[in-house]
């Protein structure tokens, strides 16, 4: 058979055509490679702009999680969070119409400040300084008035007193499940001159050492902040509750001490101590437990010896 004039023709514009489309995808696949080269390279340079969420930008590993709260929480939410469980007892000593505690007189003789008032003021800004730093905090009163109210006879001995008074306090406190206990009360004398500052304690119980320490912290602490405030106490030191006789000749404070006979059958169950930490009676003390700035100085005090003991490794 003998072929066409047009068939070397159209054999070239064939061979043409076949070269024409290779060139064109060898050229179009190149291009896609670049484009997927560059995006990586604009990874690398940026990673963090790229990178998925949970994904680490270096290795391109998805991290195991942790849990969301540590994820979020910082130290300081954490230790917060560790607090809560920290349960701190407070008792502002005395209060009621039948209680005052300690008063200041003035010039005219008249009464112009009660213990009762200063200590729940002082106990007041402890508990919310405490509370934010994420303790738990109890008071055994919160106004002024008594605790064991209505009356009734909280030690069993047949009588209301103020025995049963003391007994409702303590009974609050060890129902609170507190670590710590901390009694707040102001100094008083008929000696006007009489001032300063010092912490009971008591040596007669299992956690007598625990006592000790928190006695000792605490009396620093209310010393150094007393002087941050523009005030040098004197430093009466630590006093020891065998040596204060109270109701009826009893031979312990009563909140501080142990159980000893039917008039106090329920004990503290936790380290504990009392604050006399100015002197109503005494004029100039009496004035500045009048200044808010004293009564901060007085909160702050308790709180770094409470939180000293709470810490202490």
């Amino acid at each position: 058979m003998t072929p066409s004039k047009g068939g070397p023709l159209r054999l070239a514009l064939l061979c043409l055509f076949t070269l024409v489309t290779a060139t064109l995808t060898g050229l179009l696949a190149l291009t896609a490679y670049d484009l997927a080269a560059g995006s990586a390279e604009g990874m690398l340079r940026n990673p963090t702009a790229q990178s998925p969420p949970g994904v680490d930008p270096d290795t391109g590993i998805d991290p195991e999680p942790r849990p969301a709260a540590l994820q979020s929480s910082s130290s300081s939410d954490l230790s917060t969070t560790a607090t809560r469980s920290i349960t701190v007892a407070i008792d502002p000593g005395h209060g009621g119409p039948a209680d005052t505690g300690g008063m200041h007189r003035n010039a005219e003789g008249e009464i112009d400040l009660t213990e009762k008032q200063v200590n729940l003021a002082i106990a007041i800004r402890l508990a919310e300084l405490l509370r934010g730093e994420g303790y738990r905090v109890v008071l055994t009163r919160e106004a002024d008035k008594a605790v064991n109210d209505p009356p009734q006879d909280r030690n069993g001995d047949g009588q209301i007193d103020d025995h049963d008074e003391l007994q409702a306090r303590v009974d609050i406190v060890n129902a609170s499940g507190a670590r710590v206990f901390v009694s707040v009360h102001s100094n008083g004398f008929p000696d006007p001159a009489e001032s300063g500052t010092e912490i009971w304690w008591s040596p007669d119980r299992s956690f007598a050492d625990d006592n000790a320490f928190l006695a000792a912290q605490t009396q620093t602490a209310v010393l150094k902040r007393l002087a941050d405030a523009g005030y040098r106490s004197e430093d009466r030191g630590l006093k020891v509750d065998r040596a204060y006789r109270v109701q009826d000749g009893s031979p312990y404070i009563f909140v501080l001490g142990p159980a000893i006979d039917e008039h106090h059958p329920r004990a503290t169950q936790m380290p504990g101590i009392l604050g006399e930490t100015l002197f109503i009676t005494n004029d100039t003390e009496a004035g500045l437990l009048r200044q808010p700035s004293i009564i901060d100085a007085l909160a702050m005090g308790y709180r770094d010896g409470i939180v000293a003991f709470l810490t202490r490794r």
